[in-house]
Order: structure tokens, then C-alpha cells, then sequence
């Protein structure tokens, strides 16, 4: 599966301020025929910020990279209680204040977004339900050999988990590992390459057991140091399950998710006025996470030595990578 999909990009934004301020819109223009669009984002129960994303569907491989985004008049997060949130942000990325509106197991949450045009779109409440836990994350070493090149060595990565009330959930896979340059260190990540839904597992008592979630690749890169498998367990209500189950059924495909004329994958997103859906999905979950290192003890193979001295700035070679250490990363 080689196509990437935006929802587990991870952005580094610093808000040095608890206000929220209301977004410029005075030198934004409206792109003409842009009737359809994507919303996209959640909200957890874990700290924030939480992000939402507005931009038109594309009809090339890569959505991230080739988006146009949509600068809206104002993105507000909503929930069952009476509290509310304008996000800030622009150029089609909205993101609330990290000490402000945090998911609470039991509430439910919807997002509105008001277009420079005066359209309004929302999502349909969304209630968070506890997600269970990731009990166990443990890998298998597998060797392949190509036609050509040297062999490959990698783990495949499984979990053991209890599920919450209910079985529709989301395991996301994240692999970080440290490497350094001769201009510094930096955390270098790896994310998914599709959603892993609860789909077909076999649940016993309440248990999921030998759930395959990721693969970590053995080289001279990833294990300089050591490698941070990254579990989460999403807890999903029935509708953003099938929006999640529908899109890894298409991730065998090389076309877009959100290219126009797609037309299959649920939303929960409306046009308040023509209540016309729109694509995308808001959702609320529950998180569990679990993490595991890897070091070159746990590999049966020689790790190839780091030899490159490379004098440029590690964050730039290693991309997708940042200079700040994870806050789950330990000695």
C-alpha cells in the first residue's frame, strides 16, 4: 500500500497564546466552483490541541501535498454541555488552544465551519465512548529477498487489547526512532501507511488477540539508537467505524480518497442549508496507548553500521522529523 493519506500526518504548531484569535479573512479570496470539500478532524480525551482540516477533494495520488485548502470565515468545535470553541489557524488548518476544549468519555461533539461564502457546514454529534486498553505490543522478525538488492529484514508488529462497550475500534501505528548528523540529533517518525479497524478479528471474552498494526524496518537509520513502537487504540462510534472501514478498503488503490466523483466513503458532514453531505469526517474518541522499544538486541541480524557524516540539519534528511524529544521517549 504506497498511498498516503492525510489524516496521520502529525503538525507541530507552538500557540503562545490562550486566546484564540477570530481568523483574517480580509485578503482571502474564494476559489471558484469549489462546491465540494473535505472536512476533516476529532477530538479526544486526551490533551489537545485538536486539529480540523478544510480543503478541495484532489484528483492525484498524494492528497496531502497537492490539497487546495480552504480558508474558511471561522471553524468551531461544539459539544452536548453547552461549551464551545473557535479554533484558530488558516489556509485551511484550524486548531483549538492546547489548554482549551478537551473530549470527555460520554459527551458528544460536532464541528461547524462557515465558508467566506456564507456556507455553513456541520458534522452530526459524535459521542466518545471508553476506547478499552492496548494490553501488549509485541513483534516477529521476517526476512525477504528480492530479486535484486540485498535481503530485508523488518518486524511485524501485533497487539494483544480488551475492547470497550463496543468492538468498533481504531489501532494507529506509530514508529519514532533518534539519528543524528554532524549539525545535531532530531526524532525521526514513521507513521501508517492505512487505518487498522477493528474488522474481522476474532473477539474472545472481550479480547483482541494477535492483531497485525505495523511493520518496523531494520537498517542502520532506524536502529542507530532504538526504535518506539507506538500503539493507539481508538474507540469508534458505528458511524465513524464504517467512514474508517471504508477507507481501508480502498487503500489498495492507487487513486485519491477524496478525488472528485469518489461518491462511496460515508461522511457524517452536511450543508446546513441544502443539507447536502460533504466529504470527510468529524469524530470523537476515547484514546488507550502503549509503547515499546526496540534496540539492536532485539535483532537476530547484524544492524549495518551508521557510517553516513552527513552536514546538513537532521531534521531536514530525516523528514518527517523534529529536534524536540517525544514526551513518551525515555533513556
Amino acid at each position: 500500500m504506497t498511498w498516503k493519506y492525510p489524516f496521520l500526518i502529525l503538525i507541530s504548531l507552538i500557540v503562545t497564546s490562550s486566546c484564540v484569535d477570530r481568523l483574517d479573512t480580509e485578503n482571502f479570496t474564494l476559489e471558484e466552483e469549489n462546491s465540494q470539500i473535505v472536512i476533516d478532524g476529532f477530538i479526544s480525551d486526551q490533551p489537545g490541541p485538536y486539529f480540523v482540516r478544510v480543503f478541495k477533494p484532489s484528483a492525484v495520488d498524494d492528497v496531502l501535498n497537492s490539497r487546495d485548502a480552504i480558508n474558511a470565515k471561522q471553524v468551531t468545535i461544539f459539544d452536548d454541555q453547552g461549551n464551545k470553541e473557535v479554533l484558530a489557524g488558516d489556509r485551511g488548518r484550524y486548531y483549538t488552544d492546547p489548554s482549551g476544549m478537551r473530549g470527555v468519555v460520554g459527551n458528544k461533539y460536532w464541528v461547524e465551519v462557515e465558508l467566506l461564502d456564507g456556507r455553513i457546514f456541520k458534522s452530526t454529534p459524535d459521542e466518545i465512548v471508553p476506547s478499552g486498553t492496548v494490553d501488549s505490543i509485541y513483534v516477529k522478525f521476517e526476512s525477504n529477498k528480492p530479486l535484486r538488492g540485498p535481503t530485508e529484514y523488518y518486524f511485524n508488529v501485533f497487539v494483544d487489547a480488551t475492547t470497550g462497550p463496543n468492538s468498533f475500534v481504531r489501532w494507529k501505528y506509530t514508529g519514532i526512532y533518534y539519528i543524528t548528523t554532524q549539525l545535531g540529533g532530531c526524532w525521526s517518525w514513521r507513521f501508517e501507511q492505512g487505518p487498522q479497524v477493528s474488522d474481522g478479528q476474532v473477539v474472545q471474552n472481550g479480547k483482541f488477540k494477535s492483531v497485525p498494526v505495523g511493520t518496523v524496518r531494520i537498517d542502520e537509520y532506524t536502529f542507530y539508537n532504538k526504535f518506539m513502537v507506538r500503539i493507539e487504540q481508538m474507540s469508534l462510534s458505528r458511524e465513524a467505524f464504517y467512514f474508517w472501514k471504508t477507507a481501508a478498503d480502498q487503500f489498495d488503490s492507487k487513486e485519491s480518497l477524496f478525488q472528485p466523483g469518489f461518491g462511496t466513503l460515508p461522511t457524517n458532514i452536511y450543508e446546513v442549508t441544502t443539507n447536502e453531505p460533504a466529504l470527510g469526517i468529524f469524530y470523537a474518541t476515547s484514546i488507550s496507548k502503549k509503547n515499546i522499544f526496540l534496540t539492536k538486541d532485539d535483532v537476530p541480524v547484524p544492524v549495518p553500521p551508521y557510517t553516513l557524516e552527513i552536514d546538513a540539519p537532521c531534521v531536514n534528511v530525516f523528514a518527517p522529523a523534529s529536534a524536540v524529544k517525544p514526551i513518551d521517549w525515555t533513556e
